[in-house]
């Protein structure tokens, strides 16, 4: 189980790390903090990033792919 916990821990970084360089510090901040008050990530993240966690996934793959 450590190592699987590990592993996400990791992968959220990455994840996290590609936000803020791609779309910005900023960007990345107002995301956390419109989790406050509206907790539909789904909603959240399509507002502030302008596309959707499902596109976003396949921009990331792809990304790290290359």
């Amino acid at each position: 189980m450590e190592n699987k916990i590990a592993f996400l821990y990791s992968e959220f970084a990455c994840i996290v790390d590609y936000l803020a360089e791609r779309y910005g510090e900023e960007k990345f901040h107002q995301y956390m903090t419109g989790l406050f008050t509206n907790t539909n990530h789904d909603e959240v993240f399509k507002k502030v990033f302008s596309l959707s966690f499902s596109e976003f996934q396949i921009e990331f793959v792809e990304n790290v792919i290359k």
